[in-house]
């Protein structure tokens, strides 16, 4: 990975929103090329969200971009992160 890319993929605006972040017990990414030299539609980035007391949340996104691989995943993320915290009525 370029340091490029790894500067991207962590630095996404408002990566967990502070009225989340005391329910955050981890976060995993994983970001790659399947077909390594070969191109086409083989880059891949999943995002495993556990928080506390809410299912554990699975993200994973596929294409040609891996830049626009990585800002999909990062918008379902943020989304993901405040279903479970809205259904319960925790936060307004």
């Amino acid at each position: 990975m370029t340091q490029a890319l790894a500067h991207h993929g962590w630095c996404w605006p408002g990566l967990v929103p502070r009225p989340y972040s005391d329910r955050m017990q981890q976060v995993s990414a994983c970001v790659g090329n399947k077909n390594r030299p070969c191109g086409g539609v083989d880059k891949f980035c999943r995002i495993e969200v556990h928080l506390i007391g809410a299912p554990v949340a699975l993200i994973e996104d596929v294409g040609a971009d891996l830049y626009a691989v990585i800002d999909r995943d990062a918008r379902r993320y943020r989304h993901e992160i405040q279903k479970p915290i809205h259904a319960h009525g925790d936060i307004k």
